[in-house]
């Protein structure tokens, strides 16, 4: 004979199943975590963002103008020499170190290889050489300006380079290292060459 199997009373069979549900209902809404069996969570503090510019524009030294053509020569000869100032003006909250370079865009080569430029600052030479190799680097401070003389001067007298035009941008770029931040600033230029002839030529260069 089989001994008969014991079984929980019917009323706390269901009494146990209404609590097993109210025990888990109350561990959801406390958790506050849904499909998932694990929870770790890592607070990091004491945060601080700060938004800040970098920016930078070119002005005429005479008003404080926006500046967007600097050198318009006409008829430069041999010894002939033309001179124009330029503000490099930090707009933004930034310390920058910026470039000066020269870019060659439409004309007679010739005569734009053979152009030289000097620039001052603070009355100091800090570039005297071939415009196509103008390359300068500097460094302004927040709210401060630089001011630059430059000098754009013909020595050659090669009569091979009488009505030529040259036309070039002086090229302005801002970069601070390791931010993402970058300003470009171009200034526009155009020279054109007068006539000499041969005569001329060696009477110009005895009173250079």
């Amino acid at each position: 004979m089989f001994a008969k199997r014991n079984s929980l009373p019917k009323p706390f069979g269901k009494t146990w199943i209404k609590l097993f549900v109210l025990l888990f209902g109350i561990f959801m809404v406390t958790t506050k975590v849904t499909d998932a069996d694990l929870l770790d969570m890592e607070s990091i503090v004491d945060n601080y963002f700060r938004s800040t510019t970098l920016d930078f524009s070119n002005r005429q030294t005479a008003n404080n103008y926006q500046l967007s053509t600097l050198f318009n020569v006409v008829g430069m000869i041999p010894g002939g020499f033309q001179v124009e100032s330029l503000r490099v003006n930090n707009d933004g909250e930034m310390d920058i170190d910026y470039q000066i370079t020269s870019l060659f865009n439409l004309g007679d080569n010739n005569l734009c290889e053979v152009l030289d430029v000097k620039v001052m600052n603070d009355f100091k030479v800090i570039y005297d050489g071939k415009l196509k190799d103008l390359t300068l680097s500097s460094r302004t401070q927040s709210e401060v300006h630089d001011d630059l003389v430059l000098f754009l001067y013909l020595n050659s007298s090669d009569t091979a380079l009488t009505n030529k035009t040259c036309n070039f941008n002086v090229v302005i770029q801002s970069v601070v290292e390791n931010t993402g931040f970058v300003d470009e600033e171009i200034i526009q230029n155009q020279v054109s060459s007068g006539t000499w002839t041969q005569w001329q030529k060696w009477y110009i260069l005895i009173l250079c």
